[in-house]
């Protein structure tokens, strides 16, 4: 497969078109918080996900939304996802997503990463990023 060059959701749209747009979906999803969810740029062993817009509620947490991640990447009992928030933090399976939307907004109005990590069979961990992001053009309810 060609490692082809795809710009994630932060370089597809224009900073006020994603505050405008996080406004219109908070505005008509009152409680909901709009994720977006991507692949790491470079990842090679996690299948794509077949959509990247989530729609969540206030008090999912972060392993209820593992669960939907790993149903829609289809992965087997061998592949493990972890999520990182800013490349750095690993959440409480417990926490919901407003604790992360609190603590981890930037000035894209919600934007933290993490990623998926499974261990090849040398042991090996490959990486993935999930964005989160505060705005989407249209969301959907895992």
């Amino acid at each position: 497969m060609p490692n082809v060059y795809e710009p994630n959701y932060k370089e597809r749209r224009m900073l006020s078109q994603r505050k405008r747009l996080f406004a219109e979906v908070t505005q008509k999803n009152p409680g909901k918080i709009p994720l977006i969810i991507e692949r790491l740029r470079g990842e090679k062993y996690l299948p794509v996900i077949d959509r990247c817009q989530f729609l969540v509620t206030e008090t999912t947490t972060v392993a209820e939304l593992t669960a939907v991640i790993r149903r829609r990447l289809v992965l087997t009992s061998d592949q493990s996802l972890v999520i990182f928030i800013n490349e750095k933090t690993i959440p409480s399976p417990l926490t919901s997503m407003w604790k992360l939307y609190e603590d981890e907004r930037d000035e894209d109005v919600v934007y933290s990463e993490g990623g998926r990590r499974r261990e090849d069979e040398d042991g090996e961990s490959r990486g993935g990023r999930i964005s989160k992001h505060g705005e989407a053009k249209q969301m959907y309810k895992p």
